[in-house]
């Protein structure tokens, strides 16, 4: 029998296969024409038969196929949802536990007034600073067209005095100054009551009526500023063949310490004992060792104002 309808000559068929094998099928494994399965046939007991139920044909087939996927998203919404509010309660319960700052309040303390008595110290307990000195014994020599004038300094005060100077004010006929030329002593330090020739030196001079002779403002030493004395183991006199003088000899480090840069000091006294000549010079080592000695020459002669009838020698350090 011819049968137009496509679906319909499928069913027949299969239908026809299916009751020859005894309710069986022995067709293509699952195959159910779509229309077919929403004919009659499908509520048969063909359809609720145990060939639905059996492996051949899956549970879900011919079921919608967008079912899957609505079913697929609610679930998804779901546990994120889920997921969601378990994030928030363990948020809540470590917030929970979380240490609280506590609000500090501060108490106002009332500080009494307390006035002091002016307190003076007891006469003689502090120990003075008293800083003085004089620069006299004041002779004038010439060498070249340079003037020059020795003179003796002596520190009067109680506290040792750095550097000591001295200066020289010149003045014209009318009062007015035309020059002032300062001298520095060649040690570092000066203790109370010690003296020591300064030479004070005016290469250009200018003319001049009067002039006046003073100490510099004594200053006091700084802390740490050391000065070490060296001792002088010898030295001669040794004329050279320019008509000057030299003074050779050895120089001898007896403290504790290095000492850098010995410088050595010849003074020309007369026979009153004044200062008439005086030169310096470094020793030949830069430093000198703990214990250690050094060489020195030292040309006397250009800053004298009369010869000396003896010389003497000084020389200091630095540690």
């Amino acid at each position: 029998m011819f049968m137009s309808d496509p679906n319909a000559r499928a069913g027949a068929a299969y239908g026809a296969l299916a009751k020859g094998a005894g309710g069986a099928a022995s067709g293509p494994s699952g195959y159910q024409p779509p229309n077919y399965v929403a004919s009659n046939h499908v509520a048969s007991n063909y359809v609720a038969s145990n060939y639905v139920a059996s492996n051949h044909v899956a549970p879900n087939y011919g079921a919608d196929p967008t079912s899957g996927k609505k079913k697929g998203s609610k679930a998804s919404s779901i546990a994120s949802t889920l997921g969601l509010v378990a994030f928030v309660g363990i948020c809540a319960v470590v917030y929970a536990f979380l240490p609280r700052k506590q609000k500090v309040t501060a108490t106002p303390i009332t500080v009494p007034s307390i006035t002091m008595p002016n307190f003076v110290p007891p006469k003689g307990s502090l120990p003075s600073a008293k800083l003085s000195s004089r620069f006299d014994h004041v002779k004038q020599g010439k060498s070249s067209a340079s003037l020059f004038w020795i003179g003796s300094y002596t520190n009067t005060g109680d506290a040792p005095i750095a550097r000591p100077s001295a200066r020289v004010s010149l003045f014209d006929a009318a009062g007015a100054r035309v020059g002032e030329f300062p001298g520095y002593a060649d040690r570092d330090i000066l203790a109370p009551g010690a003296s020591f020739p300064i030479l004070v030196l005016a290469s250009s001079a200018p003319a001049f009526s009067r002039m006046e002779i003073a100490a510099g403002d004594p200053s006091a030493t700084y802390a740490g500023q050391q000065e070490v004395e060296l001792t002088v183991k010898e030295f001669r006199v040794a004329a050279t063949n320019y008509g000057t003088t030299d003074l050779v000899g050895t120089v001898k480090n007896v403290s504790a310490t290095a000492l850098q840069f010995p410088k050595v000091v010849a003074i020309g006294r007369n026979a009153a004992g004044e200062a008439v000549s005086i030169a310096n010079t470094f020793a030949s080592s830069k430093t000198i060792a703990s214990n250690g000695e050094s060489g020195f020459t030292v040309s006397v002669g250009v800053f004298q104002t009369e010869k000396p009838t003896r010389y003497e020698v000084v020389a200091f350090g630095r540690p």
